[in-house]
């Protein structure tokens, strides 16, 4: 099981590299978040451009962000229901980017969602796609958003990403040549792949291990980036 999970991450991982590189050209959102500015709420929850996670919901991002998410709901085979927004092209603090949030939908509501998918698709590994609209995309407008993905469309050299984080508490070089970054003070994990293009995952602080644990079993650790 552990074995599944990693292929997952590494595949997600790399899937996600694949859509840095084909970002189109983004609507300009005339904001000053950026992803270095992260900080902690009194009751430790990471706050980020212009979100807090596990208590923001995602009507409350499509405004600040000024872009609509388009939603789809994914059903793995042997894991949870997952339900995912992607924000195709913004730009925030001058940085042109795309984002990938993960939405907490109740479980009472996730059948209700399921049943009004507008489109439903089978991947290759049998799990099934489906995209929403009508009040299924509402119920997941109005649910917080746990985690966030940012895909940067302009690489930002390991300089910069030290400057602006400071060194990380610990690296993992993975098989697949790709570095990872981890900063579990913020709930940051910047993964680094050997074409210089960089992936940065937030989730909670205190659900850091949803990242870290299965990139350990399988990377192993890199000397601390130099300063």
């Amino acid at each position: 099981m552990r074995r599944t999970g990693l292929l997952a991450v590494l595949l997600f991982t790399a899937t996600l590299f694949l859509l840095a590189g084909l970002l189109p050209e983004e609507k300009t959102v005339p904001l000053t978040h950026t992803p270095w500015e992260v900080m902690l709420n009194a009751e430790g929850d990471s706050q980020l451009l212009g979100i807090t996670l596990g208590k923001s919901r995602l009507s409350e991002a499509q405004l600040i962000w000024r872009e609509q998410a388009e939603i789809t709901l994914f059903l793995p085979r042997e894991a949870p229901a997952k339900v995912e927004a992607y924000f195709q092209q913004i730009n925030l603090g001058g940085i042109r980017a795309s984002l990938v949030t993960e939405v907490q939908v109740e479980e009472l509501r996730l059948q209700q969602i399921i049943d009004q998918g507008a489109r439903i698709s089978t991947q290759g590994d049998g799990s099934r796609k489906i995209t929403l609209d009508g009040e299924g995309v509402t119920i997941v407008e109005e649910s917080p958003i746990v985690s966030l993905t940012y895909l940067p469309r302009s690489n930002l050299s390991t300089e910069t990403l030290q400057n602006r984080f400071g060194p990380p508490a610990e690296t993992l070089l993975m098989a697949t040549g790709t570095e990872h970054w981890l900063y579990p003070r913020i709930g940051l994990d910047i993964a680094i792949s050997g074409q210089g293009r960089e992936v940065f995952q937030f989730v909670p602080p205190h659900q850091f291990d949803r990242l870290r644990i299965p990139l350990q079993s399988e990377g192993r650790e890199g000397d601390a980036p130099e300063s």
